[in-house]
């Protein structure tokens, strides 16, 4: 091969021409021309004259504007060599690292420009991509980093102000989600799971996963399985702590007849048995004998649905005869009774409520309380004095006609009754019953009792004058 040119096409190293002369100078000058060239770093790019006391085989980038030794050598690349300065022209394409900067320099035709800052504006079909990781085959993109800042384009750049991220899926049945970890476990999870519906899931395990929040894509509705709201009337067990006793029952008495009641409400379930109890905190704390004691919920009050029965206290309990756990569930179907039962142990603050989980327990006000029994149990004595107790204190008064030889007299009660109750009228001043006081100090028995209803009855007596002043008690009872 024939070799026309002097130099290299990209270097401009000098050929040994043929039958040359001192060979040796043009072989040692390629050779510094590649010492200078190859694998280029040099000191810095800044400089427009030469230092003062350059090393032997020093480099730079001559600056623009440059002087000296330098001049008329702008962007050029300056090596000391053998006491003096070689600059060479560089081509488009060539690099160099400057050390000064710690930055790998192109030459572009026109300026070394910074390769780092002039990155590609567009990155199309990566495999995978990691930031301070690896990527792998389940993460397409991985970063391990300790923050992450995302921020909307201004409109003042271009941008409208506004920042949205979207995750899409396929199908509904797919997941788009996001999930929190702890040590590679997942603990939380928000997102569309293998729905439509917006979800927040939590896990203690990473494996078993509860959800704690669900809204609804269609309506919006906004549930929480696992936790129930503090609303009012939510325990359909009525006098739960167990204060209202219009019967005056004691601690302690045994019953004389299988399901007799006790305090309001609460009805022990085995002749012979009774009912104990320890009362402080602005509750009573009941002994439940081993044949129990129980609640009858009325139907008009239960929905369809799940509902969750809770106490306190080592008691075992039931409702309609099947066991129950202390924050268990049973399905109660909608209108029918419920008998919620207590046995052999202690228990209070009871709470039989819709849902699945416990809430806290439902105080009540006394009053309110007091209302919801006497929609089942009313007396006219006061709350203290047990029925059929001598007592002049809270009796019904009225003057009376004679009509057709008899007096009759009305009762209106305080509370409507859940169905026409069982009436039994009570002297005041013997305590008998059925027994009125006519003035001044007769005892009369009553004919009978009358038109008997959910909000009243009337009651009627013989008597020899036409107006006759009369007083008696009265208790009406409507349990279940």
């Amino acid at each position: 091969m024939t070799i026309v040119a002097e130099t290299t096409a990209n270097l401009k190293l000098p050929y040994i021409a043929a039958g040359q002369a001192q060979k040796h100078v043009t072989h040692n000058e390629a050779l510094r021309m590649l010492d200078a060239l190859v694998q280029l770093a040099v000191k810095d790019r800044e400089r427009t004259a030469p230092p003062d006391e350059p090393a032997e085989g020093a480099r730079h980038i001559v600056a623009a504007g440059a002087t000296g030794a330098w001049e008329g050598k702008d962007h050029h690349v300056a090596v000391f060599v053998d006491g003096g300065w070689f600059t060479f022209a560089p081509e488009p394409g060539w690099t160099a690292y400057v050390t000064s900067e710690s930055r790998l320099c192109v030459w572009t035709g026109t300026e070394w420009a910074v390769v780092e800052s002039d990155p590609p504006t567009e990155l199309h079909d990566l495999v995978g991509l990691g930031v301070g990781t690896r990527p792998d085959a389940a993460n397409a993109f991985a970063a391990k980093l300790e923050n992450a800042l995302w921020s909307a384009r201004y409109a003042g750049e271009g941008g409208s102000g506004g920042l949205r991220m979207v995750l899409n899926k396929e199908d509904p049945a797919d997941t788009a989600s996001l999930i929190f970890q702890t040590d590679w476990s997942g603990r939380a999870e928000m997102g569309l799971a293998g729905s439509d519906d917006f979800t927040i899931n939590v896990s203690s395990d990473g494996s078993v996963w509860t959800t704690a929040l669900r809204i609804d894509a269609a309506s919006g509705a906004v549930t929480l399985p696992r936790t129930r709201l503090a609303c009012g009337l939510r325990n359909l067990l009525i006098n739960a702590r167990g204060l209202v006793n219009q019967r005056g029952y004691v601690a302690g008495t045994a019953a004389t007849a299988n399901g007799q009641y006790t305090v309001d409400r609460w009805r022990v379930v085995t002749a012979g048995e009774a009912l104990f109890w320890s009362e402080g905190d602005g509750f009573r704390t009941f002994t439940a004998p081993a044949g129990g004691v129980e609640q009858v919920v009325e139907g008009i009050n239960i929905v369809a649905g799940t509902y969750v029965l809770s106490w306190v206290g080592t008691a075992s309990a039931s409702v309609n005869g099947a066991p129950v756990a202390n924050g268990g569930t049973v399905v109660l179907p909608g209108g029918a009774q419920a008998t919620v039962r207590f046995s052999g142990g202690t228990f209070a603050l009871p709470q039989l409520e819709r849902g699945t989980v416990p809430t806290e327990f439902e105080v009540r006000p006394f009053g309110q309380d007091l209302a919801m029994c006497q929609r089942y149990y009313e007396k006219s004595y006061n709350l203290g004095v047990k029925p059929g107790t001598p007592s002049q204190a809270g009796r019904r008064n009225q003057t009376t006609f004679q009509i057709a030889a008899v007096h009759r007299a009305d009762i209106p009660f305080r509370v409507v009754k859940r169905a026409a109750p069982v009436v039994t009228i009570y002297n005041p001043t013997t305590g008998a019953a059925g027994q009125v006081r006519a003035y001044p100090d007769a005892d009369l028995s009553i004919g009978g009792i009358y038109v008997q209803g959910e909000a009243g009855c009337m009651i009627d007596f013989a008597a020899s004058a036409s107006t006759q002043v009369v007083f008696w008690h009265w208790v009406a009872e409507a349990e279940l």
